[in-house]
């Protein structure tokens, strides 16, 4: 009597954000009419019919509805026909839409408005690993593909160029292969660059009659973007007089005149 050998056909990668609708596919190639697929789910155990949560077609399609992170893990494709059996592994990984604290473990990086950052995502692995980067409002890049301004490099680095007030939040590298999962996570805060604000003297003293042979004392406060610089002069000669800052506000100076005797 001869036995047909299994056949065990190289497994998939897959990811998906919680709550998203996860389309497992078991294609099957085949001129036998009695074909008939069955799948392992990570808990072992298996599944030939739909339930409330998984969906199952005659064409082999696992679709999971409202997936979540209790979904993820090895699923087992089995092909069984009249010649054989195939089987075929499926490593689902399920990504949470708003990580904890905890779970941001990468660079927290603050970038002006029109900037640009980079963001290694370097995967080491002896077997084959596929990587995905989410982006906010988990949108999903894969590696040489772009946005209008972001990249994903050869090498896995995400690369942002003129970035918006938009682009902010978190971004998660997300490598795995057969054998497991790792993921990196960054958060991006894009401020706003202040524009330019000409000097202005909010201080205004405009006579003052004091005593003879006193010192005497004239504030000046002034704004600005930059921050001015304060110099004082004396009209009928032009000189630059010496100031003083008196306030722990680095605008706010003071003219001192010392009258000698």
């Amino acid at each position: 009597m001869f036995y047909q050998k299994k056949k065990r056909t190289a497994g998939r990668i897959q990811t998906a954000p919680e709550g998203s609708k996860v389309h497992l596919e078991c294609s099957v190639i085949t001129s036998d009419p009695q074909v008939r697929v069955e799948w392992i789910l990570p808990d072992l155990s298996t599944l030939e019919d739909s339930n409330d949560k998984i969906e199952f077609s005659e064409g082999g399609k696992l679709v999971i509805l409202n997936a979540s992170m209790s979904d993820s893990g090895v699923y087992h494709c089995i092909i069984r026909t009249k010649s054989g059996v195939d089987l075929m592994p499926l490593r689902l990984t399920i990504k949470e839409r708003s990580l904890s604290p905890t779970a941001l473990n990468g660079q927290k990086i603050t970038i002006k408005r029109g900037g640009f950052f980079s963001l290694p995502c370097e995967v080491t692995s002896v077997l084959p690993s596929q990587t995905i980067w989410y982006l906010p409002k988990n949108q999903v890049l894969l590696p040489t593909q772009r946005t209008r301004r972001l990249e994903v490099t050869e090498n896995g680095t995400l690369v942002g160029r003129k970035l918006m007030q938009e682009d902010a939040g978190e971004y998660s590298c997300v490598a795995s292969n057969l054998y497991g999962v790792d993921m990196l996570s960054h958060v991006v805060e894009v401020t706003e660059v202040k524009r330019g604000v000409k000097p202005r003297i909010n201080t205004v003293t405009t006579s003052m009659s004091v005593l003879a042979e006193t010192d005497v004392f004239l504030p000046c406060k002034a704004t600005g973007n930059p921050e001015p610089n304060i110099v004082w002069t004396k009209v009928s000669t032009g000189k630059v007089q010496r100031s003083e800052q008196v306030s722990t506000e680095k605008s706010v100076w003071k003219l001192v005149i010392h009258i000698l005797p």
